[in-house]
């Protein structure tokens, strides 16, 4: 329809045909974005974790350089038994999942030039040894297997669960029968190791007890001083509220003080006001009190 003054009025089709238009969909806020996407992220991380090793699960300490020398030489394959075989298929997962780690997830503590080098000598490591992942329902059928044959043991060795004593005992016993030799930087048997790496594996230890003594004792440090400001703060704040009850029981004297001088004081000006009005009548002065 056309107007007079030239203006043309056009009705949408959807009107024309009775069907309402369908609402739009709301825009997503930037904030809500952000909020899904980290969601997600902490989900994909989660789901990547589960399928890591217990040590990248709980952040737990791990050595930053690997030592490959715990596996035997491969031409000593043919003379080994079925449970050397398993031990040294063991070792080798267990190196290849260092690695593997230390690549991905490397310790927060390395130095960033030094960090450079383990990466190096890492990836080179699993391109000779490729470390295999695994799914989530593989691992949980292995966790099975292993807890069949930790059934088999227990029965086999006539006892139940160990008690954490019993536990911390094996632990020291075992801990005993090993030795770091810091000129070799490895591990060894302590029944195989001469007297003088003995002294120097004592040494070694001795000075890991004083820096980590010196690194606490900093730690204490800063807590006596902020304890310090704390007491200092109480301090403050005791004879803070000792002030403030003096003023409360000083104030809590003056008042009736003050309200018995302003009823004296209201007295005093009502015989005034009397003593007037009488002098008025009688037409003299009033006198002085």
């Amino acid at each position: 329809m056309v107007m007079s003054s030239g203006y043309e009025i056009v009705v949408p089709a959807a009107a024309d045909e009775g069907i309402d238009p369908a609402p739009r969909a709301p825009r997503e806020d930037q904030a809500d974005r952000d909020a899904r996407a980290e969601v997600e992220e902490m989900t994909r991380r989660a789901a990547e974790l589960a399928l890591r090793s217990q040590a990248i699960q709980r952040n737990l300490a791990r050595p930053t350089s690997v030592n490959s020398l715990v596996l035997r030489a491969r031409s000593a394959g043919a003379a080994l038994t079925p449970l050397q075989r398993a031990e040294e298929l063991l070792k080798a997962e267990m190196c290849a999942m260092l690695h593997y780690d230390n690549l991905h997830d490397p310790s927060p503590d390395i130095e960033k030039k030094r960090l450079v080098q383990l990466q190096a000598s890492h990836l080179a490591y699993l391109e000779q040894h490729p470390y295999e992942e695994f799914t989530a329902e593989e691992l949980a059928a292995a966790k099975l297997e292993l807890q069949k044959e930790m059934e088999v043991v227990k029965a086999g060795m006539g006892h139940g669960e160990l008690s954490m004593d019993a536990y911390t005992q094996v632990w020291e016993e075992c801990l005993a029968q090993v030795l770091f030799l810091p000129g070799q930087n490895r591990y060894t048997r302590a029944n195989l190791a001469s007297k003088k790496d003995r002294l120097e594996s004592a040494e070694k230890r001795l000075e890991q007890n004083r820096n980590h003594m010196s690194k606490e004792a900093k730690k204490c440090s800063k807590m006596e001083k902020k304890l310090r400001v704390l007491t200092d703060h109480e301090k403050l704040h005791y004879l803070l509220g000792k002030l403030t009850g003096k003023a409360q029981a000083a104030c809590a004297g003056i008042t009736p003080s003050a309200e018995n001088y302003k009823t004296l004081f209201d007295t005093l000006v009502n015989r005034y006001e009397d003593k007037r009005t009488l002098a008025a009548r009688r037409g003299s002065r009033p006198q002085n009190w």
